[in-house]
């Protein structure tokens, strides 16, 4: 939770009261600090994902599989998307720099002896941003009652140079009058915070976070650094779909592949409209003819949602970006939660169903779309945004009398990326964003391994 270049360590808080074989959606309000020079405080608001299984788990940003797992012990390897850094395009003080995020891999040592845990940590930068390494080491205690549970800890973590020179280092080409040059070697860091959650039902969890941390003195005293000091505040709701609340029919005990699945084929083009725009009917297309075809998979993961009827999916896709000559094509990937609502009067003959999905998207470069949308508003643009879909459908079956299609629905979805109106230092704190209008096919399966 210290860890001010690490901020995926922050959604451990997820864990704090999160059953085994459950997934849980929700939001992440943070609040910390900042130790830079010309920076108070940031903040995010995130969406987040949750689950701990048999075999694996994910935390936010954060996902593992468990190598090896006992009463005591546990082995993980696991992956970490790092939002990192500073914002040198809203500070002076830092122009001219970049230290950019990361996704780094590693192996983590879980150890558990009653209510006295301890972890131990190797991560190392695997997308060749900061290429460094970095070690951590964390000791806590868990306090529960029946409806609340607490967790003080103590941990120390060690960063190698090319890591710690990256976010705190001023390389020669960087030094300005106003900014020596500052070579930094190996350090430690120390932390310690409280976490706690609240449980208010079967479904809905409040968890809530307090920590601070101490910077090594050689990074305070660097010329871009103005604290050594920083204290981090984190609010999170999560729903958890727990088996069995409200009515669920589905089986968290199944392996995860098995199960009530769908896929789905989708094609359409970019539009310059907002997305309210193209909800209250304004379908139009921006005049290049960019456009997208995906492919998604989902599996579900409950029938009710809030004691609603509402079903919801786990999903994620495959985005191919058509540019039409302004850049190169690209990927974009997709995670989100996907709902479904069926319940209309005249759903017993033409089953029609409204969906709106939750998620995050990840492009490989910026869509031209994107670009021209947002650059009147926002220094940059973000590669990391987060994600709607807005879907109507009709079951093909009950519209072609084709019993064998009853598995198989069509319809009109909304593709949206967006800063969340700049409310996210993760997303860039990008205000804008874009949408694209898209035809698809979506198919349901039962999957018996």
């Amino acid at each position: 939770m210290f860890h001010l270049t690490a901020k995926a360590d922050d959604f451990r808080i997820l864990s704090l009261d999160l059953p085994e074989n459950v997934w849980a959606l929700g939001f992440a309000q943070t609040l910390r600090t900042s130790v830079y020079e010309g920076e108070s405080t940031d903040q995010d608001l995130l969406p987040v994902f949750a689950y701990k299984g048999k075999h694996g788990y994910i935390l936010g940003p954060e996902a593992g599989l468990h190598l090896y797992k006992d009463s005591d012990w546990r082995v993980d390897l696991f992956a970490a998307y790092r939002f990192s850094g500073f914002d040198k395009d809203e500070n002076s003080a830092l122009e001219g720099m970049s230290a950019d995020d990361s996704l780094d891999g590693g192996i983590k040592f879980f150890w558990q002896r009653g209510d006295f845990e301890a972890i131990a940590s190797w991560r190392m930068d695997v997308s060749e941003r900061h290429e460094g390494d970095e070690a951590q080491f964390e000791f806590g205690y868990l306090f529960t009652s029946e409806s609340w549970k607490l967790r003080p800890w103590i941990g120390a973590k060690w960063q190698n140079s090319d890591l710690v020179n990256y976010y705190f280092g001023v390389s020669e080409k960087e030094a300005t009058p106003d900014r020596e040059e500052t070579v930094l070697s190996d350090h430690w860091q120390a932390g310690l915070g409280i976490d706690t959650s609240y449980r208010v039902d079967n479904n809905s969890v409040f968890s809530f976070s307090l920590s601070e941390m101490r910077l090594d003195t050689d990074i305070a005293h660097s010329s871009i650094v103005e604290e050594q000091y920083m204290f981090k505040a984190i609010l999170s709701y999560q729903y958890q779909f727990v088996e069995g609340s409200g009515g669920s029919s589905v089986d968290f005990s199944n392996d995860f592949f098995e199960g009530d699945w769908f896929y789905r084929v989708a094609g359409g083009l970019a539009t310059e409209e907002s997305f309210n725009k193209i909800i209250r009917g304004r379908i139009n297309f921006e005049e290049r003819n960019t456009g997208i075809t995906s492919v998604f998979v989902g599996k579900k993961l409950t029938d009710e949602f809030f004691s609603l009827p509402i079903e919801i999916y786990l999903k994620g896709g495959l985005v191919r970006h058509f540019e039409q000559g302004t850049q190169p094509d690209f990927w974009e990937y997709v995670t989100a939660f996907k709902g479904y609502y069926s319940g209309f009067p005249w759903s017993d003959r033409i089953e029609t169903r409204l969906g709106f999905a939750e998620g995050v998207s990840y492009v490989e470069r910026i869509p031209i779309i994107e670009l021209e949308n947002v650059e009147s508003k926002n220094p940059s643009a973000s590669h990391l945004l987060n994600y709607l879909d807005f879907s109507i459908d009709v079951n093909l079956g009950d519209v072609f009398s084709k019993p064998s299609w009853k598995s198989c629905y069509g319809g009109f979805s909304i593709h949206h990326r967006s800063g969340i109106f700049a409310s996210a230092d993760a997303f860039g704190n990008v205000d804008g964003g874009s949408n694209y209008n898209t035809l698809y096919i979506e198919c349901q399966f039962e999957n018996k391994l």
